[in-house]
């Protein structure tokens, strides 16, 4: 047979919430990572668009003539450093006759031979005439001599800018102010392209195209290490955090477990300490585990003593009819001694009958295998009639004295056989809790929940403040009662039972050394 494998609960809830903190940090690294993208790629766009409206404000001089080339890479390189842009920008600037003015190129340089390749012929021009061959320009002056000219430098794709940037500026419309596009162009992919007009005294002096590929546009600078130092930290912490807290969470329910096992083998003595324990819901787990605990112990006290009174009260009628029947079978007694034997033996095998009957009765209430028959019924009367029985099979001197404050006949719901029962043993305990053989009191009127109640009062010595709270619970008998009245203890219990499932209730209203108040309610028809 397959055996399920099973780990400790601390290994489970540190792995699942481990893994759970790997995955979140993984998820939130990517989003952070896509959000510092996307923020780093509109940073640099708006950097683009600054920088070339600065530029385009100082490559013109008063004059409208554009400024020579060194000095457009010197200012180029200048705006740069003050927005921090350590990168190299493709830039074309093309006079008002869609000359070439920045950069210019040479066709071979000793330590470079890179020859200008063939300028392709641009669209047809939107807004200006068309653009005459471009003549060759003076060399390109570098610091870096094996630097290619800008006009030819590559980007990422290997394929040079400056004639993509120079054919995107005649195939688009002259714009009037600057524009900013991103476009897709083969064999560059998506880049983006800042388009101005730069105009001197209303007429147009040059057009200038800064460009810059989405690969450039999305670097992120980041220092690699130190993010994944960060990220590692960050994990063990969190580790270490969920180990901390798993092994504070998991110690009481090993407790617990514990304190089960300690349980099941039949030792009620458990100690915990609950000042240590902080977390609410923990300390009434502990706290339902520690009475749980104190009540099997005191039921387990009382099941020894159920057996030994269940016992004890089943073996004195035994024993009694055992005794007198073998009197008789032996001729021990006369003749007339016989019937008056015999007579004996049939009350002791009468209270025994009852005693069985009793625990039959209240074990087929308490496993609901029997149910209250409600019905309506007239509660003064029917409770008049009860103890008319009562007194007649009692045969007391002093009889039930029933005092109604009904006005008129009220009717209930309930089991006649079983509110027969009810009455029957609180008129059995109040008869042998009095003193003398003095009358019986009831007292029936409406009870402050809306109920028909009903009072038996008794002229005893009330009930020992000790035994009060254990008066309905199952097989218990007072010290007083367990010497004086045989019985198994369950009238007051099975009286509550029978009243509970009726819908009513039975407690103790009041108790003093002149006596005992014992209310029965049951619900009025209707209600």
């Amino acid at each position: 047979m397959n055996k399920t494998r099973r780990v400790t609960l601390f290994f489970h809830c540190t792995r699942a919430y481990f893994l759970h903190l790997l995955v979140g940090i993984l998820i939130i690294t990517v989003i952070a990572f896509l959000w510092i993208r996307h923020a780093t790629k509109e940073h640099r766009l708006e950097q683009m668009e600054i920088l070339a409206n600065e530029l385009a404000s100082q490559v013109v001089n008063d004059q409208g003539l554009i400024v020579d080339d060194r000095e457009i890479d010197q200012r180029l390189k200048m705006i740069q450093g003050v927005l921090q842009m350590h990168m190299r920008l493709p830039l074309v600037i093309v006079n008002g006759q869609r000359e070439l003015a920045f950069p210019v190129h040479s066709t071979s340089t000793p330590d470079s031979p890179v020859s200008s390749p063939p300028f392709p012929p641009p669209g047809p021009a939107l807004h200006r005439p068309a653009a005459p061959h471009l003549p060759p320009p003076p060399a390109w002056r570098d610091k870096d001599p094996n630097r290619p000219p800008p006009f030819l430098e590559a980007g990422h794709s290997g394929v040079s800018w400056g004639p993509v940037l120079l054919r995107l500026l005649h195939e688009r419309p002259l714009p009037a102010d600057p524009v900013t596009a991103t476009i897709k162009v083969e064999p560059l992919g998506s880049i983006h392209i800042v388009h101005v007009p730069i105009f001197h005294e209303q007429q147009l002096a040059a057009e200038m195209m800064i460009g810059m590929d989405n690969q450039d546009a999305t670097r992120l600078e980041l220092h690699y290490p130190y993010m994944i130092s960060v990220l590692v930290g960050m994990l063990l912490l969190g580790w270490a955090t969920i180990y901390v807290v798993t092994k504070r969470l998991v110690r009481p329910i090993e407790e617990v477990a514990q304190a089960a096992n300690e349980m099941k083998e039949g030792r009620y003595e458990i100690a915990i300490d609950q000042q240590m324990i902080k977390e609410k819901e923990v300390f009434e787990m502990m706290s339902a585990i520690q009475s749980m605990a104190e009540k099997l112990k005191e039921l387990e006290a009382l099941r020894t003593l159920l057996l030994a009174g269940v016992s004890h009260e089943l073996k004195t009628p035994i024993a009694a009819i055992s005794s007198l029947v073998q009197a008789v079978k032996d001729d021990v007694v006369q003749q007339e001694e016989k019937q008056e034997f015999l007579q004996l033996s049939i009350v002791e095998t009468e209270r025994l009958k009852r005693m069985v009957e009793d625990l039959l009765d209240f074990n087929g209430f308490a496993t609901g295998a029997l149910k209250a028959e409600i019905v309506t019924m007239s509660w003064t009367s029917f409770v008049q009639q009860v103890c008319q029985q009562w007194q007649m099979a009692h045969k007391r001197k002093q009889g039930v004295t029933v005092r109604s404050e009904f006005t008129h006949e009220v009717e209930v719901r309930g089991d006649p056989v079983r509110t027969q029962q009810m009455i029957f043993n609180l008129l059995n305990n109040a008869s042998q809790a009095s003193i003398s053989d003095g009358p019986l009191d009831i007292r029936l009127y409406i009870h402050t929940d809306g109920k028909a109640a009903l009072d038996v009062i008794d002229q005893g010595k009330g009930i020992a403040p000790e035994d009060l709270p254990y008066i309905f619970e199952r097989f218990y008998r007072g010290k007083d009662k367990k010497h004086m009245v045989k019985g198994l203890g369950l009238g007051l219990p099975f009286s509550l039972m029978l009243a509970n499932a009726q819908g009513g209730d039975l407690f103790v209203k009041e108790t003093s050394a002149s006596g005992t108040v014992f209310t029965l309610t049951i619900p009025m028809n209707g209600s």
